[in-house]
């Protein structure tokens, strides 16, 4: 082909991403993903070292948390207890995920991929993504220095995130906003601006 290797990886990386934008995960294949990108199925193997670790390469470019978690994570230390700055963080963080989801095709695919898919790669992604999770909120919870359940209110609020983001491709409706639409969507993002000050400042919930 007359490229280089790291060049060679992003072309079957690539590949992957176009086979799910044009038909879903149910297209790949490794014979699928070398027709596609134009190589060998054993170079998928040299390079990557199976089908499963290409996956889960693929998949741990394009997650939002495994980028964004491990950034935010230090800016909260770094933020050495200040709550204003902690507090900003947390929303542009969730205001992020939201936006990556919403505006993403292939992270919604992804994401539907984790829920609905028995998948080794799809689970060692997850596994992934639980633990910088559950890092940022540790990390949170000693930044706050208050004995707040920061896991379980996060995962309510990332969770329905996920939910909208996802039911948004079947319904443009849900609870009465509509989110199909940026003003449905701020309207939902306020909420949880104010959930995320319920949840780090001093008011009880």
């Amino acid at each position: 082909m007359g490229k280089n290797r790291p060049e060679t990886e992003e072309n079957i990386l690539e590949a992957v991403t176009r086979l799910v934008e044009e038909h879903g995960f149910g297209a790949l294949g490794v014979n699928a993903v070398a027709e596609r990108a134009g190589v060998s199925k054993v170079l998928i193997y040299r390079y990557f070292g199976g089908y499963r670790e290409l996956l889960e390469e693929w998949a741990s470019r394009r997650n939002f948390w495994i980028r964004s978690a491990r950034d935010a994570e230090r800016s909260v230390r770094e933020a050495g207890g200040d709550k204003i700055t902690v507090i900003a963080e947390m929303k542009k963080l969730l205001r992020d995920q939201a936006e990556n989801l919403r505006t993403d095709p292939i992270a919604r695919e992804i994401l539907r991929w984790f829920i609905a898919e028995k998948d080794a790669a799809a689970a060692a992604v997850m596994a992934r993504v639980e633990e910088q999770g559950a890092a940022l909120a540790r990390t949170l919870s000693d930044s706050i220095g208050e004995k707040r359940d920061v896991a379980a209110l996060s995962a309510v609020v990332v969770g329905g995130i996920y939910y909208l983001a996802l039911i948004a491709d079947r319904a443009p409706v849900f609870g009465g906003v509509d989110i199909s639409t940026q003003a449905g969507w701020e309207r939902i993002l306020s909420a949880v601006d104010g959930l995320t000050d319920a949840i780090l400042k001093e008011t009880n919930i």
